[in-house]
């Protein structure tokens, strides 16, 4: 009959890391994806974080796409504008964080202890960027009519189904010849 203690502790020490793991690479995707319409990011990329294109080239095809008025334009810049500087502290946190994981990852001795403290530390701050971006989606809604949220929403399930296709990694445009 194997050591019951040892099991529950190897067990333990596979949800942890497993956990570590997952959170490192949500982590890593809601850092980086939240970002993916700034300059220099791939015009192919899956939507950003929560599927909203706030940055850079992405709000500024969403914007033009729902006919937004200058006014309305103008408002919504000047609100993504001011959220910019927290997101890129919270990407930053993020990078940081999975660099941490990483390293817990790759040591000679896996510290369960030490993974479940960045988990713990990783869904905080997953927590205070979802809450951001949720504050940033909402102001921008203020700014939108209800028939511009309505196609905002109809656009990112469109643009979900079709990176949910199989052949989704060579991207909508290659994926269409």
């Amino acid at each position: 009959m194997p050591n019951t203690s040892l099991w529950k502790r190897i067990s333990g020490q596979r949800w942890v890391l497993g956990g570590l793991v997952g959170a490192t690479a949500l982590s890593a995707v809601l850092g980086f994806s939240a970002w993916a319409g700034e300059e220099g990011g791939r015009p192919d990329c899956p939507p950003p974080t929560m599927g909203m294109p706030m940055m850079g080239r992405g709000l500024d095809r969403m914007l033009a796409h729902l006919n937004a008025t200058a006014q309305q334009k103008d408002q919504i810049h000047q609100i993504t504008q001011a959220a910019e500087p927290e997101l890129k502290t919270l990407r930053d946190e993020a990078r940081a964080m999975h660099d941490e994981g990483l390293k817990l990852w790759t040591a000679p001795k896996l510290d369960a202890q030490a993974a479940e403290q960045l988990r713990q530390k990783m869904d905080a701050q997953h927590q205070k960027l979802s809450e951001r971006m949720l504050k940033l989606m909402l102001d921008v809604g203020q700014v939108l009519t209800p028939e511009q949220r309505a196609q905002m929403a109809q656009d990112m399930a469109s643009h979900r189904r079709a990176w949910s296709r199989p052949d989704h990694a060579s991207g909508p445009a290659q994926g269409a010849k």
